[in-house]
């Protein structure tokens, strides 16, 4: 499997605290891993929730950290695996909401994994689901469940025509249903076979919504915006929303005066165009 982008994050130096550099380890090995296996046509990726989940967890860490080191209390820390993969689709999220119409990327072609029991899968309906299942004894149910328990030997195979023909099979079941029935299927056994959405279905997903995931704002002279939210919460200091994008020259009186600026100055240098 070749993978286009590999993105290794150090966070050694923002810290000394043992525990938190134990998390940055932690977070670092998963995000080796981080990979977007793209779609030769069209360039869609698979977004890896493990190094997404890790990396948000070791930001609210270290957040949190450095707020007990200013205040000396602690709070809890909410991470979730879906709401860490919503900022990884950024320009998917915003690109979408441009007039005057709406881009759709979830569901046109989405990049499968070269393993079939964590992989992607068109339905009856031409849409997708996605599996995942990353271990023996799910896999073993799951193969029963769905009539295939002919793939149990099969499981993380080593051998290519194994790993072919089991993608096949599968292949040739998740055909037989559409999407929806699915996603009704795995809720009433709990599978790891998940429903794959387009972009309005990730705005409207009730899971985004009550993680705080979709903010909408009013940004002048644009309208209202939907934003992406924080993908972890903190008990004692959550995010505070979304700020207007600054105006040309908005801080600029702002920073002069930080930086030992009179009013007097200022003014000068506003006369003399230099801002």
């Amino acid at each position: 499997m070749k993978s286009p982008q590999m993105q290794d994050l150090h966070f050694a130096k923002l810290t000394d605290n043992r525990k938190a550099l134990a998390c940055a380890m932690l977070a670092e090995r998963h995000v080796r891993l981080f990979s977007i296996i793209s779609n030769k046509q069209n360039m869609q990726g698979y977004r890896n929730p493990f190094a997404a989940q890790s990396l948000y967890g070791v930001v609210a860490i270290l957040a949190a950290i450095h707020d007990r080191g200013k205040t000396g209390l602690g709070q809890h820390i909410d991470v979730a695996m879906t709401a860490g993969l919503l900022p990884m689709l950024g320009y998917h999220f915003y690109s979408h909401q441009r007039p005057p119409t709406p881009r759709m990327f979830s569901t046109e072609s989405p990049a499968s994994n070269i393993v079939p029991e964590q992989s992607v899968y068109r339905t009856k309906d031409d849409r997708h689901v996605a599996i995942s299942i990353p271990e023996p004894w799910l896999y073993e149910r799951a193969c029963n469940e769905l009539g295939c328990p002919e793939l149990i030997p099969n499981y993380m195979t080593d051998d290519p025509q194994l790993s072919y023909d089991t993608r096949k099979r599968l292949e040739e079941i998740f055909s037989q249903r559409t999407r929806d029935q699915w996603e009704v299927f795995n809720f009433e056994r709990d599978l790891g076979i998940s429903p794959v959405k387009n972009m309005d279905e990730v705005l409207d997903d009730p899971q985004m919504k009550h993680r705080g995931m979709i903010i909408e704002h009013v940004f002048e002279p644009v309208g209202a915006v939907k934003h992406i939210g924080t993908p972890f919460i903190l008990s004692r200091t959550p995010a505070d929303g979304v700020r207007d994008i600054p105006r040309y020259g908005q801080h600029t009186t702002e920073l002069l005066t930080a930086l030992g600026y009179s009013s007097e100055e200022i003014e000068g240098l506003e006369e003399d165009e230099v801002f």
